[in-house]
């Protein structure tokens, strides 16, 4: 599925596993964005795109576990991470500036922040 069809009709995708991550999510942080809850339960996968690229959704694991796997603690910084770009490049939600950006783990930098993740995507993708 291409990734701009998934986030237009966020409730195709909804995988109802992913209902646990949010409450751990709100557990930790607080009440969550709608938007941002459907988005973390979309169905992990690999979503094609409008380039070559593909961009993979993060399962449980990725989101609630991203500091075990790489050197960068995403929550502990206030990110709930959401999709791989690869090369260390991840789509996350900052929840204190209540936004979506592209953050590269390598830089520790935010890149083209914003309040519209399909803007975000289609931007990239």
């Amino acid at each position: 599925m291409n990734i701009h069809e998934a986030i237009k009709d966020l409730n195709a995708v909804k995988d109802e596993s992913m209902d646990g991550v949010v409450l751990e999510l709100e557990t930790r942080f607080g009440s969550l964005p709608n938007t941002l809850k459907s988005l973390i339960c979309i169905k992990p996968d690999h979503y094609t795109t409008n380039k070559t690229d593909t961009l993979i959704k993060l399962n449980k694991t990725g989101i609630l576990n991203f500091g075990y796997n790489y050197d960068y603690d995403m929550l502990g910084n206030g990110m709930i991470p959401l999709f791989d770009m690869f090369d260390a490049n991840y789509i996350v939600y900052r929840v204190r500036e209540n936004d979506y950006c592209v953050f590269s783990i390598t830089s520790e930098m935010p890149l083209s922040i914003t309040n519209d993740i399909f803007e975000l995507v289609s931007e990239y993708f």
